[in-house]
């Protein structure tokens, strides 16, 4: 009888320990997390540092980093005169509302980046469409080597852009950058 109330006993505390275990998560200084029930968003966002609880077996913590992601891109650009550049854009980002990101992009590795990507070349599509001349696209240097760099307004422009496009998914253009080779 005693053995079986051992058992009994470890067999609960055993339970226990995998429910505790299964009911809390951690979030560092470096995260935010959401937690998600059933594919929706319940209660907001964590991004203070701490250990928080969730239901176990029902919920799961979605965690995103807090720092600055770097997206980059190079991609090749026909011109009018039959010659083709290639146009390297780089992009810092931060997810700045993880609520509105989990709701917009659920998985955050490749759909990420390739989300971005997509807004991204959207906006180089357009602005670079949008452009009337080569030159406005490319702007000489001004080096002895006649080299060529991304026209600031174009920059500017297709920044602009994605920055409008990003907010509305939660995502924070913290920078950007382009550069431009023959």
């Amino acid at each position: 009888m005693k053995m079986d109330t051992l058992y009994i006993v470890l067999a609960i505390l055993m339970s226990a320990f995998i429910l505790y275990q299964e009911s809390r998560f951690r979030v560092t200084d470096d995260d935010q997390a959401v937690v998600v029930q059933f594919g929706e968003v319940s209660g907001e966002a964590k991004t203070d540092a701490g250990v928080y609880f969730k239901i176990p077996f029902l919920q799961e913590a979605r965690s995103y980093p807090k720092h600055p992601l770097l997206y980059k891109n190079t991609r090749e650009i026909p011109l009018g005169d039959k010659d083709v550049v290639t146009l390297t854009i780089r992009v810092a980002w931060t997810i700045e509302d993880p609520v509105t990101f989990y709701g917009r992009v659920p998985v955050f590795d490749d759909n990420a980046r390739e989300f971005l990507d997509s807004k991204i070349r959207e906006a180089e599509r357009k602005t670079i469409a949008a452009a009337q001349r080569d030159d406005t696209v490319l702007a000489p240097d001004g080096k002895a080597g006649g080299g060529w760099q991304c026209n600031p307004e174009i920059l500017r422009e297709i920044q602009e852009r994605v920055r409008a496009d990003l907010l509305e998914f939660g995502i924070r253009l913290t920078e950007a950058g382009a550069a431009v080779s023959r």
